[in-house]
């Protein structure tokens, strides 16, 4: 096998192990290689590219270019590359042969033969996403988020460096009683003169618990009890976090509240039962003693002992 026939097939093996597209032209902006995913993008096979012009696979306007529409076309690039000169470009609008459009990072390249003459030049495309894509993607993220945090029967809040309440999940909004109330953006404070006095003051322990949790560092806990219009005393967990800044600044405060009435009932009931077993089981011994007889000791010496019968 000849150095350049060695050399070309190494190429090939180097541009199929890219997940990026690349191409080879040559002056007349004829493919001599391409790699798979290059082609695959055509739905074709690259050994149907080869020897063939772009403008066979591609609009008119994308390979020539089009001043009103805004585009450089491929041909312009390439051409720079084949006066010598490598040329790149970040966010290029290409339209694809389907008409969709996408965004790409392109470079080209010049290719030189064994006496430094330019004969092919290099093209290299990495997909970018399209800022649509992205806000379109962060919405669709957001609402999963907000949805599952909605869902949630635990109540959280998220809380800015200065106190200020941010984002309230539905169960929070419920439990402190602000539907239709313009909390968003307001102190604790300021809040806690939205709502009842019984919940005042549990807002303004809150307050009180979360300046405790900026001090302490890590994950705090509290126990709070809550007192509503029409309703038992609920007893809830308070969990806090505090998020600092790289520089050790305040950046956000997330508080996660759990309803443990129920599950603190059930302790109390459970003990409760277990005293009174206790006690009928000790009143059952002192019985059951009460009744055994006395019987000299069967070792002879004298001293007494009781028998269960």
């Amino acid at each position: 096998m000849s150095e350049k026939l060695w050399i070309e097939d190494l190429l090939q093996f180097a541009i199929d192990d890219r997940t990026d597209w690349i191409f080879v032209k040559d002056a007349r902006h004829c493919y001599l290689r391409v790699n798979s995913e290059f082609a695959a993008m055509l739905n074709l096979r690259p050994q149907d590219l080869i020897g063939k012009p772009d403008t066979d696979f591609w609009p008119d306007d994308m390979c020539l270019g089009n001043a009103e529409k805004g585009w450089r076309g491929f041909h312009h690039d390439e051409d720079i590359a084949l006066s010598g000169e490598a040329v790149s470009h970040e966010r290029d609008a290409i339209m694809l042969p389907d008409g969709s459009e996408h965004f790409f990072d392109t470079f080209y390249t010049p290719l030189r033969d064994e006496n430094g003459k330019v004969y092919a030049v290099l093209g290299r495309w990495w997909r970018v996403t399209n800022p649509k894509e992205i806000i379109n993607a962060l919405r669709e993220s957001e609402f999963r988020l907000r949805t599952l945090i909605d869902a949630s029967p635990n109540l959280i809040a998220f809380e800015d460096s200065e106190g200020r309440w941010l984002s309230l999940n539905q169960a929070a909004v419920i439990t402190f009683e602000l539907a239709n109330k313009a909390w968003q953006g307001k102190t604790v404070r300021e809040i806690a003169a939205l709502v009842s006095p019984s919940l005042r003051e549990t807002l303004l322990r809150c307050m009180e618990a979360s300046e405790q949790a900026w001090q302490s560092g890590p994950t705090s806990i509290t126990e709070e009890f809550m007192d509503q219009q029409n309703e038992t005393r609920k007893v809830m967990h308070i969990s806090m976090k505090p998020l600092f800044e790289k520089d050790g600044k305040r950046k956000a405060l997330v508080m996660l509240g759990r309803e443990v009435t129920t599950y603190l009932n059930v302790q109390a009931r459970l003990r409760e039962e277990q005293a009174l077993l206790a006690g009928a089981l000790q009143g059952v011994n002192v019985a059951t003693l009460s009744l055994m007889p006395i019987t000299p000791c069967a070792c002879g010496t004298g001293r007494w002992r009781s028998l269960l019968a």
